[in-house]
């Protein structure tokens, strides 16, 4: 009986949690000086790739409102004024219910709105997070004496800093929708990869509200995916048994080339330091081939006219299999967890990973010395 009770607790949270058409209201305030805008309100999807909800209306008086339905307690949103001479744009968080902004001139950074006056805990949670990429790339900017508007990439580290410095403060609000949807957002970069275990650590902090939404088990369901796929693509380890196509359409296991040594290699037409890559490694494959290496060349292109023209300039003999997903969402690129490319796992005769490349090896030295060791 107590277990029938946790068990119907555990689904009222969740179908609370996940109840549909909940409403929001945004009313705001803005200086003279946005007088007459138009301002268009967006509500996006957790990734961001998605608007699911916009509208519009006129500033007038210093003073507008905005109403609707939202699928979530809390989700990403940005405004856009637009002035006669200008366009201004906000990110934000809007919660379900009651919300309240204000757009002042002296908060602006040139067209965009820095740190926007909300006064709600998930607003408060995006400023944190969003301060700590600001200060780090501030820091490195300074200390590298770049000019400011000229493009750079962080390094690993910093990248790496910023991600734990991410994971800290989500785990400081254990109650809010806004950080578990900030959890998810950011346990999709690759620079998370490494993080796996603290990815769950910080979600188990959680509330039992959050961890039983529909985007927690989500979440869970994945990084426990690739927790399992981190251990599974160690060398060592016996390599994952995928199913997939062929560029002729034809059904294809890896499977069929047991007892044969193997070389996977992870790539793309978009990714140019794959194509870089390319002669180096048809000169690998055309020193080996005599020796009984086969390559299978895994595509990450969902877009099939460009990826079988592609493989019209590479050696025939090649195994050409794609699952017809862009990047690393596809089963195979999951199964190995891959996530950046190019990579290299090389398979020995016995069906085991003997090396697994990653992205810091471009001349291909050690790829080619692990085939070599392999094949004496």
């Amino acid at each position: 009986m107590k277990r029938l009770c946790f068990i119907f607790f555990v689904f009222l949270f969740s179908s609370n949690l996940n109840a549909q058409n909940q409403e929001f209201k945004l009313v705001g305030t803005n200086s003279p000086y946005f007088n007459k805008s138009k301002a268009y309100l967006y509500i996006k999807s957790n990734d961001y790739r998605k608007v699911l909800f916009v509208d519009s209306t006129i500033l007038n008086d210093g003073e507008f409102k905005f109403s609707g339905l939202a699928s979530q307690p809390a989700s990403n949103a940005s405004m856009k004024l637009v002035t006669e001479s200008k366009t201004y744009y906000a990110d934000f968080v809007i919660d379900t219910g009651f919300n309240k902004i204000s757009f002042k001139e002296e908060n602006l950074i040139s067209n965009y709105f820095r740190d926007v006056d909300m006064r709600s805990v998930s607003n408060l949670i995006k400023m944190k997070l969003d301060s700590v990429q600001r200060k780090v790339v501030s820091d490195y900017r300074s200390s590298h004496k770049i000019d400011e508007g000229a493009a750079f990439s962080l390094p690993k580290s910093d990248n790496h800093l910023i991600d734990l410095e991410y994971l800290k403060i989500i785990g400081e609000y254990p109650n809010n929708y806004y950080s578990l949807i900030s959890l998810y957002f950011k346990s999709k970069f690759a620079s998370m990869s490494e993080y796996t275990d603290l990815i769950l650590k910080t979600f188990d902090t959680l509330s039992l509200e959050l961890k039983n939404s529909e985007i927690g088990q989500q979440l869970v369901k994945s990084k426990s995916a690739d927790a399992y796929a981190i251990l599974a693509s160690k060398e060592g380890k016996l390599s994952p048994i995928f199913s997939t196509k062929d560029d002729q359409n034809q059904a294809f296991t890896n499977q069929s080339l047991s007892g044969k040594p193997y070389l996977i290699v992870f790539t793309a037409t978009w990714c140019v330091p794959c194509q870089k890559q390319l002669p180096k490694l048809k000169q690998i494959a055309s020193t080996y081939r005599n020796q009984g290496l086969k390559v299978i060349y895994v595509s990450l292109d969902d877009d099939l006219e460009k990826w079988k023209k592609h493989i019209k300039t590479i050696p025939t003999d090649w195994l050409n299999v794609s699952d017809r997903q862009k990047g690393v969402e596809g089963h195979i690129a999951k199964s190995f967890h891959v996530t950046a490319i190019p990579t290299y796992f090389l398979i020995n005769a016995q069906n085991m990973i003997v090396y697994n490349s990653d992205v810091t090896d471009p001349a291909l030295l050690r790829t080619e010395e692990y085939i070599k060791n392999e094949l004496k």
